[in-house]
């Protein structure tokens, strides 16, 4: 895992290498297909096909995204995974549990910010301790050979 205090990319708290690999992956698929390839990517990473994590993601879209009722759900995920994170309660795989919250947190934290800043937002908030720097590489991987 990155620590905070290591070199950035371009004010993002990423590695500079992945940076660079983040935008040729952008620049190949856009921006949007790159956040919804990458958050399936870290679902299936813990066995995630179903649910309202899942189907938030799978109904991602430019439209989806300037939606209202879709931000609130969005916002809605974000806070519960969060309580459920804090107060320990979720009854589930904890990594899921984790991988919900980083999810929806990811998006959260785009929606003020132009199309072009959400996929790097979006893998800021997915890197972790239990989804280190390397799987985040493996996820850019990936998205470039679909």
């Amino acid at each position: 895992m990155m620590d905070r205090d290591e070199e950035k990319y371009q004010g993002y708290y990423l590695p500079p290498a992945l940076g660079e690999q983040i935008k040729k992956a952008v620049a190949q698929v856009g921006p949007m297909t790159f956040v919804k390839q990458m958050l399936t990517f870290r679902l299936t990473e813990v066995g995630v096909h179903e649910g309202e994590v899942w189907d938030a993601v799978m109904r991602l879209s430019q439209e989806a995204y300037e939606d209202p009722e879709y931000v609130v759900e969005i916002n809605r995920l974000a806070d519960k995974y969060n309580l459920l994170i804090e107060d320990d309660e979720y009854s589930g795989d904890p990594e899921a549990c984790v991988a919900f919250f980083a999810v929806s947190d990811g998006l959260v934290m785009g929606l003020d910010e132009s199309l072009s800043k959400l996929p790097y937002l979006v893998c800021e908030s997915l890197i972790c301790e239990v989804w280190p720097d390397d799987k985040m590489y493996k996820g850019v991987a990936w998205i470039m050979d679909q």
